[in-house]
């Protein structure tokens, strides 16, 4: 398949693809964005606004109406998500999350270095800043019940933590946990993606917002 806009990133498996940076997944005022991958996941959008600042991201509000949604469910299938996003205000509960389940990517009560799938892979709430950062998690519920978290393309831990993939993924609120935030791009995999993968996808996009180089040293 062909993702016109960076074909840097890597596109075997590849269900979801959101960039509010691009003009055919995203346009300001739209209330729909666009899946780029063709598989037609595209997200609902609700109370939102948009910057063009770092190629351009949207505005989420601390409110339980200002959200993207699709109805992707990935609960019991071998997934990878990764999203950039930040905090941006006082308000800090999650940002990248799901609809109808207990899933978390990055954000939460003002940790920006959490990943819960139904069980906790790691809850920080060590850093709270502004900070841009681009997480990946993995997951296989289904077979090893393995997942791995990841921060600019460097792997953070993995375990068998979780339990769950998610079910319909959402920007935005879940349980009454909101933020104000910016997001800018969600990739959504059905299969594991090896660290090199996610490296090539993190190197492709971290000039966006100013993100340093990661490499990994193979033996």
């Amino acid at each position: 398949m062909g993702v016109g806009y960076n074909p840097k990133i890597v596109t075997d498996g590849l269900v979801l693809l959101w960039d509010t940076a691009n003009p055919k997944s995203y346009t300001n005022g739209s209330s729909v964005i666009y899946d780029l991958s063709k598989n037609n996941n595209n997200g609902t959008i609700t109370n939102v606004t948009f910057s063009r600042t770092f190629g351009g991201v949207i505005n989420i509000a601390a409110s339980n109406t200002s959200q993207i949604v699709s109805n992707l469910n990935l609960i019991n299938s071998k997934y990878t998500v990764i999203g950039a996003a930040r905090y941006y205000g006082a308000t800090r509960g999650r940002i990248i999350t799901a609809g109808n389940n207990n899933w978390l990517l990055g954000h939460w009560a003002a940790g920006t270095q959490s990943y819960y799938a139904e069980g906790s892979i790691k809850l920080d709430s060590t850093f709270n800043d502004e900070n841009w950062r681009i997480y990946a998690g993995t997951g296989d519920p289904a077979g090893t019940d393995y997942y791995e978290f990841y921060i600019n393309g460097k792997f953070i831990i993995g375990n068998n933590g979780g339990s769950e993939g998610p079910n319909n993924i959402k920007i935005g609120h879940a349980f009454d946990e909101v933020s104000n935030a910016q997001f800018s791009f969600l990739q959504v995999y059905n299969r594991v993606l090896t660290q090199v993968e996610i490296l090539q996808n993190y190197n492709a996009l971290k000039g966006r917002f100013n993100l340093w180089a990661f490499i990994i040293l193979l033996k």
